[in-house]
């Protein structure tokens, strides 16, 4: 006769076996369905914290989340907060939300709303292609009050592209405006609006307070919580922040409100107007300031 402890250790290996075989085939599954790294990476970090949980390894949850997640974590739907209990549930975030996954700490009932960040593949972008005609720049904007200072930073970058003191893709703090303490702000609140919190159509249904770096196979964890950490935050990725002008994006009638920043480029005789501003952060970027 089998001893029941020998059977309930045995049912226990067997049914971590089935979980860890179920999480690989999602893997698997995820990794054929999303080419685009950024992409399948934000999923695929979903489901690895997912797993940490069902396997009960929370000191790993602990390395990412620090003691918080002492007692676990529920990896929940970004705009219901109602746990996904289904590992094959975990899909990637609706385009409205600056979140790209929700994880509640079962200890503290804390939910953070985490934008992730692939480090496998190109530098990530957290400003894409967004014309001065956008929304967010209107006169009813979020951004509208700092448009003064942003027309300055991409005029001075407009100047030099036709000086040809810089490439089309160049370091904020290149610009020599950047020295002056009002732009400099105005910079950084414009970047955590961009990062945190909204697209140049609309605040986000979702915002983000902290950020998940997935590099190879690890997670780090970044808490931007309030206003003050979110501007840290910027501040410390600041010196890696390429800026460029780019056509895409553009309206295909380029109104008065965009000429601003219009930088034109010949070529062969021909003219590609580029007015969409774009900001990538590039891959050496250290996120080591407020990492917990």
């Amino acid at each position: 006769m089998v001893p029941r402890s020998l059977y309930a250790n045995k049912r226990k290996e067997l049914d971590e076996a089935n979980l860890e075989i179920e999480y690989y085939k999602s893997c698997l599954d995820t990794a054929k369905r999303h080419k685009n790294t950024g992409e399948r990476d934000e999923i695929l970090l979903a489901k690895k914290i997912y797993h940490y949980d069902e396997m009960k390894q929370y000191d790993k949850l602990i390395e990412i989340y620090g003691s918080d997640a002492s007692e676990g974590v529920e990896v929940v739907c970004t705009e219901t907060e109602v746990p996904i209990t289904d590992i094959n549930r975990i899909g990637k975030a609706g385009t409205l939300s600056k979140a790209d996954i929700a994880v509640r700490m079962r200890k503290t009932k804390k939910i953070y709303h985490s934008s992730v960040k692939s480090k496998n593949g190109a530098p990530f972008a957290f400003l894409n292609h967004t014309p001065r005609s956008a929304k967010v720049f209107s006169a009813s904007g979020s951004l509208n009050k700092h448009l003064p200072a942003i027309d300055s930073l991409l005029q001075e970058y407009i100047c030099k592209r036709n000086e040809g003191t810089i490439k089309e893709d160049t370091l904020i703090n290149n610009m020599e405006c950047m020295k002056d303490t009002s732009i400099h702000s105005a910079m950084i609140d414009m970047m955590v609006y961009f990062m945190f919190d909204g697209t140049g159509s609309c605040e986000s249904r979702c915002k983000a307070d902290s950020l998940l770096y997935f590099h190879n196979d690890s997670i780090s964890f970044v808490r931007c919580c309030s206003l003050e950490e979110k501007r840290e935050y910027i501040e410390s990725i600041l010196d890696r922040c390429i800026i460029s002008l780019r056509s895409k994006g553009m309206p295909t009638k380029i109104h008065d409100s965009c000429q601003p920043w219009i930088y034109e480029y010949h070529n062969d005789g021909n003219v590609t107007y580029k007015g969409s501003v774009h900001i990538r952060v590039d891959k050496k970027t250290s996120t080591s300031a407020v990492t917990y």
